[in-house]
């Protein structure tokens, strides 16, 4: 069978070299090695692309390689390479490696439909779009790996992929981070970032391993995932942490086992006001008056909590976020309140009183 030449521009003389030697049978000699330029006899044949590590070669860049329209594995390490990883287009690809090249800012995988693992630790990558949008996987499930700790990145977009098992994005510079939808999540580790207000977890009941640390958020959510499911679970220096809600009321009893990996194991930091037993909730306050007292029931509620306080005041329901969504005034005495319309979460009450008090209670809603 008679195959068709194809002539490849690489502009990058190690990279050149790299593939005159490793695939040497599948070359038409043109007399040079260093040309800036390869013809191949079946580029097709080529599904692997594994580049020795510094010392061995020093590339600096890979243009030519979305030419291998056939690749499926691409291992660029542990090398030189500079500006962006572009491997946009290649639908055969399926993991990519390209860890430990801190000249690399950018990576575009556009197009690539069956990225199933991405390896980008250790470089300079200011954000990350591993969208489903983007990758148009052919399976929304096929992305399960991505590992891109130690960068720059001040965002990361990974939304639509439901089979992620593994997420490594700590020592980055983000804010938020959307996990909704990630089922089959078992390692999520975003430690030391700038991760702000509350993190939602109940949906990933897969999960095990948790590194939340050195960020600064205010709440954890961890639903239906009992604590004792975890083999690794670290929150620490999250200096605001005011609540970690469960479901679990193993877990959520004074001494559980969450309450001991919190108190003793792990620092929550600096905040005096956490909560962690659901019997504290009912009279947690941030400032003490001698006057004005004020309770509320259930604390933790689904639907309706009573108000008690035995003076006139007026109230506002903030959330995590500071913005009122409920305000009103209650009398001395009980006072229903509904809040059956509120997404579950970390809510503040704030009271004040006719002549001047003020006082703020944390309500969880189921």
């Amino acid at each position: 069978m008679a195959f068709s030449q194809t002539t490849v521009a690489i502009p990058d003389p190690a990279f050149e070299a790299y593939l005159e030697t490793a695939f040497a049978a599948n070359i038409t000699p043109d007399g040079s090695t260093t040309d800036g330029s390869i013809t191949f006899t079946d580029i097709n044949l080529i599904t692997d692309i594994d580049l020795p590590t510094a010392g061995v070669t020093t590339v600096t860049d890979i243009t030519g390689v979305k030419s291998f329209i056939k690749l499926k594995n691409l291992y660029v390490q542990d090398n030189a390479l500079t500006g962006t990883v572009d491997v946009s287009g290649l639908d055969k690809l399926t993991n990519l490696y390209f860890y430990n090249n801190t000249g690399v800012t950018a990576v575009d995988i556009s197009g690539c439909r069956v990225i199933y693992h991405i390896k980008g630790y250790g470089c300079s990558l200011e954000s990350l779009d591993a969208s489903l949008a983007t990758t148009q996987l052919t399976d929304p499930t096929r992305l399960r790996y991505v590992y891109v700790n130690d960068n720059l990145l001040t965002s990361i977009n990974v939304s639509g992929n439901t089979g992620i098992q593994r997420l490594d994005c700590f020592n980055n510079n983000l804010t938020s981070l959307d996990i909704t939808g990630f089922t089959t999540l078992t390692y999520l580790r975003f430690q030391n970032n700038a991760i702000t207000g509350s993190l939602d977890v109940s949906g990933n009941l897969s999960l095990e391993k948790l590194g939340a640390f050195g960020n600064d958020l205010t709440n954890i959510d961890l639903g239906a995932i009992p604590y004792t499911s975890f083999t690794y679970f670290k929150i620490s220096t999250n200096n605001n942490l005011s609540c970690v809600y469960t479901d679990n009321a193993s877990d959520f009893a004074p001494g559980g086992p969450l309450e001991t990996a919190i108190g003793s194991n792990y620092s929550v930091g600096t905040n005096t006001n956490f909560v962690l037993d659901a019997t504290e909730c009912a009279t947690l306050g941030t400032e003490d008056f001698n006057a004005f007292e004020f309770s509320m029931y259930p604390n933790p509620t689904k639907e309706h909590v009573t108000i008690s306080l035995n003076d006139n005041a007026s109230y506002q329901l903030i959330n995590m976020n500071g913005q009122t969504l409920m305000k009103g005034h209650f009398n001395a005495g009980k006072n229903p309140l509904s809040i059956s319309n509120l997404a579950r979460g970390l809510y503040f009450i704030n009271m004040t009183t006719t002549n001047g008090n003020r006082m703020t209670h944390k309500l969880i809603k189921q």
